[in-house]
């Protein structure tokens, strides 16, 4: 075999390895850190790209409770934690009416503002030339999903009806109930590759809080066996070119 073809062969795998561990689009959860969007306030959020705060300062009495690693590393400042408090507490009148269903929101709402691999799960679609998000995607784990609905569906709305009255699946709840944020319009995807975390029955205090399946030993961070099968399959495809790559030469 000539020496162009050698090199020919040696960029084609190359290429394919690079494709295989990198390009995931989006990642899967709780493998890859990173941030996709920065808030200003609650009407101006910018599509960026940049790397996770270490030891964010985050406002008392907001995310400590379900992500206390957020302090450690997160994609929040402390005036966004702040401004979430705030928009948290104008919700907590109806969704408080269960505490279970309260931590929960908190969870998710957390997530999608600090989580340190928010861009996993937190894709934007649509942006004005400015780079506000106009649209996003938010990718839930269905466990995730379901585990919030459940939690929330026999709490009494204003109405008188329970949210499991007015939404009989988790579709039709978390598009009517939170697709319509101030900040931009949410997509909700549900994939196992989404963003994941432990669950809060209604029944339970805001003390003990569950894992969203009976399998799952995760912590507030999502699935780390997905993070233990996505680093045994870069190890495999690095073997496998360089394998490819020794018998070539």
């Amino acid at each position: 075999m000539n020496i162009n073809k050698k090199i020919y062969l040696f960029t084609y795998f190359l290429c394919v390895l690079i494709n295989h561990v990198y390009s995931q689009g989006p990642f899967p959860y709780n493998t890859t850190k990173g941030c996709s969007i920065y808030s200003f306030n609650e009407t101006f959020v910018k599509n960026s790209q940049f790397q996770p705060y270490n030891s964010v300062s985050i406002t008392s009495d907001t995310c400590q409770a379900s992500h206390p690693e957020y302090s450690v590393s997160a994609c929040c400042t402390t005036y966004q934690t702040n401004d979430l408090k705030v928009f948290i507490q104008r919700n907590s009148t109806v969704f408080g009416r269960c505490q279970g269903c309260l931590d929960n929101i908190w969870s998710l709402y957390c997530g999608s503002v600090c989580s340190p691999y928010q861009q996993s799960f937190m894709v934007p679609t649509n942006t004005l030339p400015s780079l506000q998000v106009i649209n996003i995607d938010f990718i839930l784990h269905p466990d995730f999903a379901q585990g919030l609905y459940d939690s929330c569906s026999s709490v009494k709305t204003d109405s008188g009806k329970t949210f499991g009255q007015l939404y009989t699946d988790k579709k039709s709840f978390f598009s009517d109930v939170f697709g319509n944020d101030p900040m931009y319009q949410i997509n909700f995807v549900f994939n196992t590759t989404g963003y994941n975390s432990r669950i809060t029955p209604c029944s339970s205090s805001s003390t003990t809080s569950s894992p969203t399946t009976s399998s799952s030993t995760s912590g507030s961070e999502g699935d780390s066996s997905a993070k233990s099968k996505h680093s045994l399959q870069s190890i495999y495809l690095v073997f496998l070119a360089l394998s490819t790559i020794f018998f070539i030469f």
